[in-house]
């Protein structure tokens, strides 16, 4: 099965649960998707994974956000206050998502079976 079916019928199974599809795949999935990159879905990547890749993505957002908005003077002043905020960020999310698939009984991307077996293509 390839990337683009599996995780659609992933979407669908986990909606099914009551996951939101916003939840499953974040925005930013959807831009490496989009750009091909095969990357699994946060349900289905390491704890450490995530808070390094929401960690860094957060710390990087944040900072020039605050240098924008005059938050900070300088790179320097932004510096360790992104870093923290990025930090507790990708904590944060690296645990839910990592909970949330203990809790849903999830396996890991490549042992993943969707319980679906209708087909979930693009719609027409």
């Amino acid at each position: 099965m390839d990337h683009e079916k599996k995780v659609a019928q992933m979407l669908d199974d986990l909606d099914s649960q009551g996951i939101w599809r916003s939840t499953a795949a974040p925005p930013i999935f959807w831009m490496l998707w989009r750009i091909g990159w095969k990357v699994n879905p946060p349900f289905f990547i390491g704890f450490w994974k995530l808070v390094l890749g929401f960690g860094a993505m957060f710390t990087i957002t944040w900072g020039i956000l605050m240098l924008f908005l005059g938050r900070f003077s300088s790179l320097e002043m932004a510096f360790l206050p992104s870093m923290l905020a990025g930090a507790l960020f990708g904590l944060f999310l690296g645990g839910y998502y990592r909970i949330k698939a203990k809790i849903l009984g999830l396996p890991t991307w490549d042992e993943y079976v969707p319980r679906g077996g209708h087909d979930h293509g693009v719609k027409s």
